[in-house]
């Protein structure tokens, strides 16, 4: 690590902090195969601007926090960490990098250091992390308060991660608002009027069918002294269709979760055949959660904490694996229709999530994939995810308001 002689810690190769962080994650993707882009630079700059720059330590845990998806990333980046910030035989190469010099501290007394003779100049630390700097520098995302800059100031690790990392995360607990309840109620219960899955192939016993049933119809006769004065008929019913929906709480996902939430609520009160799961990097099934009490849920309710279900990064298709085995047998069938919410911004791998769309598409009814940005004027389903995805959905579609939740029961 490059040090001025005002005794301060530079960055090595490029002049301001927001070029080194790009250009170091143009070295984890280009030489360690990282998936990393414009979100995840964005992303580091925040969290180096939460913690600040005076630690190494706590600067190279809150980048690994942001720019590792995966357990095996993590050597990689210690490897490429200390060759690109602390070179000591020239570091990686850094092409297209201007030859400037590291950022100079702001400090008041700079000329007064600038008169000193070169042998009262205090020697460079052998060790980045022995001395522990004060100085704020030029960088837009370097500005610190001091007590970011406090070492002995309460860190949450958990509490980074459910904010930056791709990997994994715990988010407050979300809420369920009690505002327009009724119109979403209202909405609910026209959603499942509207919805229709086919008829079932069993003959049941109905008022009016297709088939005459001549065993009840002289069964009834008997009250009537033989005669056959109610015929009774045969007809295939239609589904009484089951619900599943699975709820993405990523972080991205954070401005979109509350009609969803709220439309979930109102379709288990009107149907006892719904399961509502959430999901991030682990899932977690909130069915029970959504049965308060009618004067809570008037005013709206909290539900418990989920926690690396809600507020972490995106493992749709690990976590629609989960879904599969531990609860597949359960919820799905014939009858159900799977209702997924997600951007579909998925950090995990593609194949993973092309094979449980297949088996959750072979083993329901139909599925319905609420994207969110499918509402942007010009939007294009051409995310990592929701390509994989698209294949086995019946409908791409989004939902905000009651009305376009009622909607979602129309072919």
């Amino acid at each position: 690590m490059e040090t001025s002689a005002s005794g301060a810690s530079g960055f090595h190769p490029a002049q301001s902090l927001p070029e080194n962080i790009r250009t170091f994650c143009d070295v984890l993707r280009r030489s360690h195969d990282f998936r990393l882009g414009v979100g995840e630079v964005s992303d580091a700059l925040q969290a180096l601007e939460r913690l600040g720059l005076a630690d190494p330590t706590r600067f190279r845990l809150g980048l690994r926090s942001v720019l590792c998806a995966r357990q095996e990333d993590i050597g990689p980046f210690d490897e490429a960490f200390d060759a690109f910030f602390f070179p000591v035989t020239g570091g990686l190469p850094q092409p297209q990098q201007p030859p400037t010099q590291p950022p100079r501290p702001r400090q008041s007394d700079e000329p007064a250091a600038q008169n000193k003779d070169e042998s009262e100049v205090e020697a460079p630390p052998q060790d980045p992390g022995e001395q522990q700097h004060e100085e704020e520098f030029d960088a837009p995302a370097a500005q610190r308060s001091p007590a970011e800059d406090d070492p002995d100031a309460p860190l949450s690790e958990q509490g980074l991660r459910a904010q930056f990392s791709a990997q994994a995360g715990a988010g407050e607990a979300p809420s369920v608002s009690g505002t327009e309840l009724e119109a979403m109620l209202s909405a609910a219960s026209e959603f499942i009027n509207h919805l229709r899955l086919g008829h079932s192939r069993r003959w049941r016993p109905e008022a009016r069918g297709a088939r005459f049933d001549l065993r009840r119809t002289l069964r009834a006769s008997l009250s009537t002294g033989g005669e056959a004065l109610g015929p009774r008929w045969l007809a295939h019913p239609n589904h009484n269709p089951r619900l599943v929906l699975l709820l993405d709480g990523s972080r991205s996902m954070e401005v979109y979760t509350a009609p969803i939430l709220q439309f979930a609520y109102a379709l288990s009160q009107r149907s006892r055949r719904v399961d509502v799961f959430t999901f991030s990097t682990e899932l977690r099934d909130i069915t029970a959660a959504l049965h308060p009490s009618t004067t809570l849920a008037a005013r709206g309710f909290a539900l418990p904490d989920l926690g690396q279900a809600w507020g972490g990064g995106t493992r749709i298709g690990e976590c629609l694996h989960s879904f599969l085995r531990e609860h597949g047998q359960r919820c799905l069938g014939p009858e159900t229709l799977v209702i997924v919410s997600s951007d579909g911004l998925d950090v995990g791998e593609p194949e993973v999530l092309g094979g449980a769309m297949r088996t959750l598409a072979r083993r329901s009814r139909g599925i319905i994939w609420l994207n969110p940005l499918s509402a942007l004027p010009g939007y294009a389903p051409t995310a990592r995810g929701i390509s994989a995805a698209l294949p086995y959905l019946n409908r791409l579609t989004h939902a905000q308001t009651p009305q376009e939740f009622a909607r979602l029961g129309l072919r």
